[in-house]
């Protein structure tokens, strides 16, 4: 959800966000790039009864990064740090993190470090770490070396790997390859609801 959409007068809007008693645990995920902005609209999401608090840093729609959201932050990260800390100073529920690995194919990966470290010394909950650039999208493998990487790092945190999670099977082959705490699906499950199901049965 754009964090201007939370903050404005507009009850329509608000609706879009309104969950059920059967829906929980579920997190609002945040998309902005205004510390003041994102942790007001973080404190509106914990008043609609969203039990996380997720900060998207990692969308490459062209859309977010002409604006200056999602996944751009990953090549600004003073300003991504600078959110992070205005929205776990201001939230009482768990934060977490979306960020990717870099912001080009030509960049190193120093932004995602500083961003998650960063992240965790504020009080952030987990990250999800998706295993490409930016500037990749969705095209070509996750580097799944990478995440194995992240989570050697922060050995005692909670990551969560991102990234060709397509199948059932491939859940479980992230966890077992990598060492992440959790795998997300995000393309895998369209089309399919029963995804999380079948990653159980496996």
């Amino acid at each position: 959800m754009l964090d201007r959409m939370l903050l404005g007068p507009n009850r329509q809007q608000r609706r879009m966000a309104r969950i059920e008693p059967a829906d929980h645990p579920v997190a609002g995920q945040l998309v902005g790039n205004l510390p003041d902005e994102m942790a007001a609209a973080a404190k509106a999401l914990e008043e609609m009864g969203f039990d996380v608090i997720d900060l998207n840093f990692a969308c490459p729609v062209r859309k977010a990064l002409g604006r200056k959201r999602g996944g751009f932050l990953m090549g600004e990260p003073d300003q991504a740090v600078a959110i992070t800390r205005a929205v776990c100073g201001a939230a009482e529920k768990p934060v977490t993190l979306k960020l990717r690995q870099k912001l080009t194919n030509a960049n190193n990966e120093d932004a995602f470090w500083r961003i998650a470290e960063a992240a965790f010394d504020a009080g952030a909950a987990a990250i999800c770490a998706h295993a490409r650039s930016v500037e990749q999208k969705y095209a070509g493998p996750a580097d799944w070396e990478f995440l194995a990487r992240v989570k050697a790092h922060f050995h005692d945190k909670t990551i969560m790997g991102s990234g060709d999670v397509l199948t059932p099977a491939k859940a479980l082959e992230m966890l077992q390859q990598t060492g992440v705490d959790a795998a997300s699906a995000a393309r895998g499950c369209l089309g399919n609801p029963w995804f999380f199901r079948q990653v159980r049965d496996l």
